[in-house]
């Protein structure tokens, strides 16, 4: 289970000198080279999408003192934590990359950065997915929205709709599928180890 809160901020590499261990791309399998890797980790920030703050975990202090925080963060969720490899660290860069790029927005906005960027790092792909013309006559063209389905989250089944507004292809969640998600996401918050 992964999860990410709206307060956490990552951003490996300039902030913390952490390196995490080979990340795969959205290709299943396909690595990235480790000059690139360290590249997109630096551009990777999450907070809500907000821009807001300070780090919690590496906003003050020695460079040291903030990959200490980064390594004890990192290792209050690792899953299996007597195994080399932090599954959980792992799994939210694999999402992270992925979501940057299959979820790139047309002027730039990183995918990673998009309401269906951080429905993706924090579920995963959803169970179907499925494109939609809501409110259209002309069914030409791309479709204004797009409906994930997941059947397996705390509370059960969970449809969001991301609809794109402006005709741009900016697809955010709807006010409805909004607050479920956030819902959702606070009860997969992980339960840590002190």
């Amino acid at each position: 289970v992964l999860a990410v809160g709206s307060a956490v901020a990552v951003k490996i590499g300039q902030m913390t000198g952490i390196k995490p261990a080979a990340q795969k791309s959205g290709q299943i399998g396909e690595r990235v080279p480790a000059d690139r890797e360290r590249t997109d980790l630096d551009q990777h920030r999450i907070d809500g999408g907000k821009g807001q703050g300070k780090d919690r975990h590496g906003g003050s202090g020695s460079p040291a003192d903030r990959r200490e925080k980064w390594e004890r963060f990192w290792e209050r969720r690792n899953p299996l934590p007597q195994t080399p490899v932090n599954e959980y660290r792992d799994q939210f860069f694999q999402r992270v990359r992925y979501a940057t790029e299959a979820f790139r927005e047309a002027g730039g906005r990183a995918g990673w950065a998009t309401d269906r960027g951080e429905v993706y790092i924090v579920l995963g792909p959803p169970d179907h997915a499925v494109e939609r013309f809501i409110g259209r006559q002309d069914i030409s063209g791309q479709p204004n929205a797009v409906e994930w389905l997941y059947t397996a989250v705390p509370g059960g089944r969970m449809n969001l709709l991301f609809y794109d507004r402006t005709g741009f292809g900016r697809f955010e969640l709807v006010p409805s599928s909004a607050s479920a998600f956030r819902t959702v996401a606070e009860r997969m918050k992980p339960r840590l180890r002190d």
